[in-house]
């Protein structure tokens, strides 16, 4: 996992992670408070036209806008205002689960894809691999 950190708005920052060659996010913190999550293949670009980061956009690929939504629901399932650097890690560790992405089988069914999509859930708690239908 690859992380790289900028303050371009003043009291917000974003931090650009690429996790090995599977994916990269885009996560706007205010303070240690996760704010919002973008996560995109490591191909596609994180920046605008004119050079600033990308945050509104979603990726072209499904499999990625399902991951989007599922990193939206895990900042949410770990906010602790009141221990803000315990959420944050949790998260981290939860998105380092997503390096099996393309390799990892659903925990429940065994198979490697369903819908023509790779299992895109992570159970909070264990960090099992889940398709949508099979969670």
């Amino acid at each position: 996992m690859h992380m790289t950190i900028e303050r371009p708005y003043g009291t917000s920052s974003i931090l650009q992670i690429t996790l090995m060659k599977s994916l990269r996010a885009i996560i706007v913190l205010r303070s240690l408070i996760i704010e919002w999550v973008v996560v995109k293949a490591y191909n596609e670009d994180l920046l605008t036209e004119d050079g600033k980061i990308d945050i509104w956009s979603s990726s072209k690929y499904k499999v990625f806008q399902k991951v989007t939504d599922h990193a939206n629901a895990a900042m949410l399932h770990y906010y602790a205002p009141v221990m803000p650097e315990v959420a944050i890690r949790s998260f981290l560790m939860w998105l380092q689960s997503y390096c099996s992405l393309f390799t990892a089988p659903c925990h429940r069914c065994g198979n490697y894809l369903n819908d023509f999509l790779p299992p895109t859930w992570r159970d909070f708690r264990t960090l099992d691999a889940y398709h949508e239908a099979c969670k």
